[in-house]
């Protein structure tokens, strides 16, 4: 396995990018609708990467999953569900406060 540092940390450089999409179930402020409103990717270095879907299509970057998760999964329970597209290894995604908001539909290592 090779390791690479990245912002003084090391990583797994062989880990494949990871692609997931987020489906809301209801919308509280009206703004961004229900069904699939963005698309992610978890990179090999840990970082998140998310797109929303028009209307509001703007791009953010986050330092990890779990940032991701607090800020727009578990802040708002049973209204939002993660869904993985693509295999991931379990030792990539804590799911601290996210059991049954995340999905893995590629299958979890």
């Amino acid at each position: 396995m090779e390791r690479i540092l990245i912002d003084n940390e090391e990583h797994d450089n062989s880990n494949a990018p990871v692609r997931f999409f987020m489906e809301r179930r209801e919308d509280e402020t009206g703004i961004s609708a229900t069904g699939r409103v963005l698309e992610g990717v978890l990179w090999q270095n840990g970082q998140v990467t998310v797109q929303w879907r028009p209307p509001m299509s703007t791009i953010t970057i986050y330092k990890n999953f779990q940032t991701f998760l607090k800020i727009h999964v578990t802040s708002h329970p049973s209204k939002n569900v993660v869904v993985f597209i693509d295999e991931v290894e379990k030792s990539r995604v804590e799911l601290v406060g996210a059991v049954g908001m995340v999905e893995f539909r590629g299958g979890l290592t």
